[in-house]
């Protein structure tokens, strides 16, 4: 018999005797809950907290301390419910029920006093005379009924006792506009709409000019929010400021706070939210005269030394108590962000407390380090992470001390801003000294460490400060390092020379922009007397302003890597001022992203030991290009030491056929080699599924390669030549489809007698795209697509004409399914009996096209979607199901977006 049956037995009691987390230990159930607790975010512990306070009475207790410590980082601030449901978002309800709470454990109305008209009408809190109104909902099976009754509502629990942390945020993120999404009542509009409203909305000559473009009405809903979120914070804050660790304080109400800042006494972390619009935009400012303006300003400096005295008070009456001090832009006007001023940042930083002995670096504590970086022992630092935006003021202090990281012993993690030359130095002399110890390096006697050792009859104390100089090295896991006003310098090399042993990631970006990629002058060195870095994993260095020089050794020294991403914007080159880097052994390597210097650098032959490669990208330009730089033909031919792109001589066939050495003679009679990498095309590369080549290696790309990569699913070839669409022009054959089975790694040279050659079958190929001059004859367009892509998803050409639309289609109607028609698989095998193209569900082609043609229409059966002229008759059409989307020059649709447009293709054409 259940709880609901039997009328001795309660609903909170049934759940008490059957829950088992009831029975636990309460330290055994808080450890729980605090666990559950910590992800804030998390929208799945936000229902387990609130599932296990209506759980029963038990739980509820044991919860609540975690769950309204800091209620609103639990709420949800918005969310898509169907249209007229009526629900609110969770912030709001829960403000609602903190106010209600107040209320009803006060006496002869003397809270519900303080609190502004705009509060009680905007929560329904009544009017002060008679009961707070309780709204109902019940519902039946055939419709919803909502009756309201007139009972003071009740609480059987005390959520106030347990807040400790008051943010009333109602953002979601991303939103600009801060609302907390009220529906106003008749009440609250007419409210608006008088002088108290008004006078509460101040800076009325800048919300006038606001107005002008917006609307009043509009106006006044969007000034509520700020007026909301400062009076209940005032509402909710006021009875229990003593209790009160955290708290937002609205600029625009810091008087009343520092009015009752004695009660403060537990405030460790405060933020100042700038809910005022001090700064606006310049297109305000000829609605705004000078005296609006020179007031403005004021209010502003007024308002910020009255948050500098409001700290200065609380951390003279309760000295070392308040630790953290942020602000954050709170406006929700549409106006330039609101910051605060460096020399305001500057000033409350060195009002706080030093940090003792931190853990940790980041922007929540950031501004106490910056104040008093050589009072601060930082030995139990394990993380630095440098704030987002730097400011001057801090920025300045930490170059001039920039070896502050030295002291940071137990350093593991790092993201920082350039800070100049020789900021790593001092761990490559460390490093330097550990090798000294070792014997890896002859003595200097002029270090410490060096002159232990010379000391041959002591070999015991030498041993000692070995292991101590072992222990005491910076073991730095993680380095991420982006340029700021500094350029780069040394500190890529220095990172990787003194971190060499415990080094896992490292990321270099840079982000200042000097000129046009194919103008830059500035060279990084990268790999210069780099040792051995047997941990390190990933590898990032993306640079938009400069060329890479990479030591030839580089990739000897990274055995590990499991990500490679190496990107400048070289574009223009000669290739006999390219110095290739010796091939390296990569395992485990999964991600190889090479772009510019790095890719035309590269040896090939390391592909030759990367067994675990996923992804594969080698191209050259800044990553915008849609054009790309190709050498000459010839001068290509001269760089691989080939004799044409399809035919070598013997000895090259038998070398592989690229690779030997070019000499040429140089304007000065000297005579000089080119050495570029040798470029097989047939590495065994069995879990690859993404592929890129542009530029140079598109227009060189063997087709074997697929032979040898089963799990191909994705392929780029972008050969697009900045110097005209027929400069590189590619003409496949049937020689592309086939590998001879006597020797997989041939040249380009092709017997013209394949009958025992294997056909080239990329069964796994997805999606294929082909840009720039590709030539492929109508008659061998099935072979390519069809034949060597029988899985086909989508097809992306840009050809330049290589491609005919016509030929195109032919293949579409010859094996792509028609308009509902399903494809039964005969196997699971890869290769499963369906027909070739039998899963094509998209083709797109880049090329011009007049739709208002109609006879073109006709005669090649395609038509854009919801093409009416001739409805009745394409009706009687068969469609097939793969539709064809044209891009680029497009005239004559109606269904045209954005220079594309998606058309159905006819079975057979009208004409």
């Amino acid at each position: 018999m259940s709880a609901r049956q039997h009328p001795s037995i309660s609903p909170i009691n049934s759940h008490r005797t059957m829950d088992p987390l009831s029975s636990l230990p309460v330290e055994c159930l808080r450890h729980i809950i605090h666990f559950i607790s910590l992800d804030t975010y998390c929208s799945n512990n936000k229902r387990t907290l609130h599932a296990l306070i209506r759980t029963n009475k038990h739980l509820a207790l044991n919860t609540l301390p975690y769950l309204y410590s800091h209620p609103f980082k639990y709420t949800t601030h918005t969310r898509t419910y169907p249209a007229g449901i009526g629900i609110e978002p969770s912030s709001v309800r829960l403000t609602r029920m903190l106010l209600l709470q107040l209320l009803s454990t006060t006496k002869d109305g003397a809270y519900f006093s303080h609190l502004s008209t705009a509060v009680r009408l905007a929560y329904r809190l009544g009017d002060g005379t008679q009961e707070v109104l309780s709204t109902t909902t019940a519902t039946t099976n055939s419709n919803t009924t909502t009756t309201t009754t007139s009972n003071m509502t009740t609480f059987s629990l005390d959520y106030m006792v347990h807040l400790r942390h008051l943010d009333i945020e109602w953002a979601a993120e991303g939103d600009y506009h801060i609302t907390p999404k009220i529906k106003p009542t008749t009440d609250l509009i007419a409210f608006m709409g008088g002088d108290e409203y008004k006078h509460m909305m101040a800076f009325d000559q800048l919300l006038e000019a606001w107005a002008y473009g917006n609307g009043v009405c509009s106006v006044r809903l969007w000034c509520l929010w700020p007026i909301l979120r400062r009076e209940v914070t005032w509402a909710i804050a006021g009875p229990i400021l003593e209790k009160l660790r955290s708290l937002v304080i609205p600029i625009s109400d810091i008087e009343r706070y520092r009015g009752v800042i004695g009660r403060l006494l537990n405030l460790e972390q405060v933020r100042f939210s700038l809910d005022e619009p001090f700064d606006y935009g310049e297109e305000y400012g000829n609605d705004l005269t000078h005296e609006f303006v020179t007031t403005t300003q004021r209010r502003k400096a007024n308002a910020l030394a009255a948050t500098v005295a409001f700290v200065k008070e609380h951390t003279q009456l309760f000295p070392n108590r308040l630790l953290f001090v942020t602000y954050t832009s709170g406006a929700v006007f549409d106006f330039e962000e609101q910051k605060c001023p460096e020399e305001t940042l500057l000033e409350i930083a060195c009002l706080l407390p030093p940090l003792p002995q931190p853990l940790y670096l980041n922007e929540r504590n950031w501004p106490r380090f910056a104040a008093a970086p050589l009072r601060i022992d930082l030995g139990a630092v394990e993380s630095v992470v440098f704030p987002t935006e730097p400011q001057s003021w801090w920025y300045k202090a930490l170059c001039e001390n920039r070896e502050f990281l030295r002291r940071c012993r137990s350093l593991r993690t790092l993201k920082m801003v350039t800070l100049g030359p020789g900021t790593f130095r001092w761990a490559v002399q460390e490093r330097q000294d550990l090798d000294r110890l070792n014997g890896d390096v002859a003595p200097d006697t002029t270090t410490t460490a060096a002159a232990t050792i010379t000391n041959n009859n002591n070999l015991t104390q030498q041993q000692g400060n070995q292991r101590q100089f072992v222990r005491n090295i910076v073991p730095i896991q993680s380095v991420t390092i982006s340029e700021h006003t500094t350029p780069f310098s040394d500190e890529i090399n220095d990172i990787a020379i003194g971190f060499s042993q415990t080094l896992e990631c490292l990321s270099i970006e840079t982000s200042i922009k000097t000129g046009q990629p194919f103008l830059l002058e500035k060279v990084i060195h990268v790999g210069t007397d780099w040792i051995n870095l047997p941990v390190l994993t990933g590898l990032y260095l993306t640079i938009t302003n400069a060329s890479l020089v990479l030591d030839r050794q580089i990739w000897a020294h990274c055995p590990s890597l499991t990500v490679l991403v190496i990107v400048d914007p070289t574009s223009r080159y000669r290739c006999q001022d390219i110095v290739p880097c010796l091939p390296g052994h990569h395992s485990n390597l999964e991600t190889l992203w090479l772009q510019g210097s790095s890719a035309l650098s590269f040896d090939s032959a390391t592909l030759d030991s990367t067994p675990k490669l996923t992804s594969l990208h080698i191209f050259t330009g800044d990553g915008n290009d849609s054009h790309f730089f190709i050498p000459p033909v010839q001068e290509l031919e001269r760089s691989y030491g080939t004799q044409s792109m399809y035919g070598q001589d013997e000895e090259d066939i038998d070398e592989g056929g690229e690779g030997d050495a070019s000499f040429q003679t140089g304007a000065n009679g000297t005579t000089y080699v080119i050495l570029r990498p040798r470029w097989t095309w047939n590495w065994d590369l069995p879990v690859l599924t993404y592929a890129m080549f542009t530029a140079e290696f598109a227009y060189r790309f063997q087709f074997r390669m697929l032979q040898k990569c089963p799990r191909l699913e994705f392929l780029i070839l972008d050969m697009t030549s900045m110097d005209g669409p027929h400069a590189h022009t590619r003409v496949l054959s049937r020689a592309d489809l086939f590998v001879s089975i006597s020797s997989s790694a041939s040249s380009d040279s092709y017997s013209d007698n394949i009958q025992n050659d294997e056909r080239i079958v990329a069964s796994c190929m997805h999606k294929l795209e082909f840009k720039g001059q590709w030539v492929i004859d109508d008659s061998l367009l099935p072979e390519y697509l069809a034949g060597m892509f029988p899985r086909l998803l989508y097809f992306y050409e840009k050809t330049f004409g290589g491609i005919s639309l016509l030929g195109l289609l032919n293949v579409m109607r010859e094996f792509a399914p028609d308009e509902g028609c399903e494809i039964e698989a005969e196997g699971e095998e890869e290769d499963d009996g369906r027909p070739p193209l039998s899963d094509l569900q998209g083709v797109t082609v880049d090329m011009s096209f007049n739709f208002a043609d109609v006879e073109l229409l006709d005669e090649l059966g395609v038509y854009p979607l919801g093409y009416y002229r001739s409805q009745e008759e394409l009706n009687t059409r068969v469609f097939l199901e793969p539709k064809i989307e044209f891009c680029g020059d497009i005239l004559g649709s109606s269904e045209i977006n954005l220079n594309r447009v998606k058309c159905v293709v006819l079975r057979e054409p009208i004409h």
